[in-house]
């Protein structure tokens, strides 16, 4: 992978993927910030992704929220299993069990011989996972179940969802000043999101063999 990364912040003509410094979308320089969502159009014109850095969010936020999702998947499977929604319809966040989810079931459908069921059912990925939407009566969302132990994990993955919901609407920002729209253009059509947090954990490739 490193090879198709440049580790310049400039956009480099042997970089497939730009990476790109975004402090000066936090900054008063006008100039400044519509030449980087300019830089930011051409990637996504061009390319279609880059790469973040100085994104803005705090390291303590990050390695709390680090720590303590390791905290959370460290616990006996029977105090996890209290947060699997018992109706997803009404919730569709909180644990996932490992295998419980199937992202290949769509490709598996698709891939269907003549002589295959369509009624058996792939393996489940391995992956285990907790998921956490906004906390807002708005949107039209359930409130946020969350577990009670570790007694960090609450504040920590609220905080860090505040902080990434914050740098998603300065990306917006500069989307709509790429597309030569007013910077706030996205605001009013992004008040009511659905946005999910989700922690995904791999079991080793030993624990995977155990289990297959």
């Amino acid at each position: 992978m490193g090879s198709l990364l440049s580790t310049a912040t400039g956009d480099q003509p042997d970089s497939l993927v730009p990476i790109i410094d975004i402090g000066d979308l936090t900054s008063n320089d006008d100039a400044a910030k519509l030449a980087l969502a300019k830089r930011i159009g051409k990637a996504c014109e061009e390319i279609g992704f880059f790469i973040v850095v100085n994104h803005g969010v705090p390291k303590e936020v990050v390695d709390k929220v680090w720590t303590q999702t390791l905290n959370f998947f460290d616990q006996p499977l029977e105090e996890k299993c209290k947060l699997i929604s018992d109706d997803e319809a009404k919730y569709p966040y909180g644990y996932s069990m490992l295998g419980a989810e199937t992202l290949s079931r769509g490709k598996s459908v698709d891939n269907l011989s003549a002589d295959d069921s369509p009624d058996s059912k792939p393996t489940g990925d391995m992956k285990e996972m907790f998921n956490m939407g906004p906390c807002d009566e708005r949107a039209g969302m359930p409130q946020r179940r969350m577990p009670s132990e570790p007694a960090g994990f609450p504040p920590a993955f609220e905080r860090y969802y505040e902080e990434a919901n914050m740098l998603a609407h300065r990306l917006l920002g500069a989307f709509a000043l790429a597309l030569d729209l007013p910077e706030d253009w996205f605001v009013q059509k992004m008040d009511k999101h659905i946005s999910a947090l989700r922690a995904n954990n791999y079991p080793s490739a030993q624990a995977q063999d155990s289990l297959t």
